[in-house]
């Protein structure tokens, strides 16, 4: 790769360097962590304790940060053959994610999944007394199928208790 660019009214130079000859210690030793997650493109004596180092680092950023300076590491331990090891590395840290704040698994999407469940349950159990009535009085008159798919959970579960109690429709909803 040539070291000068010139061009009409434009001359530029500078030194190249190999990033292997660069000291691994001297960029882990940098304060700034862009410094120490190019320290994996060095000559590694030892790639698992470089990784390690880096990824301890990285734990001790910001929580927003994280992922993108993982995201950043993996792409660069890929160009060495070391995303195994750095995958191994990660899996055998503690979490690097704040779990509470992911946005897939975080509170608010328990919630909302926690939500969708009690919602399925209701449904679940709506449509087993439907069954369960029309297996009792047959055919169940539209009216009555909307009434029981709105009721709550303890509504259903006080038909279902009369629902044997009973002789007609008229008499499970007195």
């Amino acid at each position: 790769m040539p070291s000068v660019l010139e061009g009409p009214g434009l001359s530029y130079s500078c030194r190249i360097f190999d990033i292997r000859d660069i000291s691994t210690a001297e960029l882990l030793a940098s304060p700034h962590l862009e410094d120490n997650i190019l320290a994996v493109l060095t000559r590694l004596a030892d790639s698992r304790e470089t990784i390690r180092s880096i990824l301890q680092r990285i734990h001790a950023a910001s929580i927003d940060q994280r992922a993108t300076l993982i995201a950043e590491l993996l792409l660069l331990a890929g160009l060495r053959q070391l995303r195994v090891i750095m995958e191994r590395a990660i899996e055998q840290m503690s979490v690097l994610i704040d779990i509470n704040r992911h946005t897939i698994f975080g509170p608010i999407h328990r919630e909302g999944v926690k939500e969708g469940i009690e919602k399925g349950q209701q449904k679940g159990a709506s449509e087993l007394v439907l069954r369960l009535l029309a297996r009792r009085f047959g055919e169940l008159p539209p009216s009555t199928v909307r009434r029981i798919r709105a009721m709550n959970a303890d509504e259903l579960d006080t038909i279902t208790a009369r629902l044997f109690e009973v002789t007609s429709l008229k008499d499970l909803f007195a």
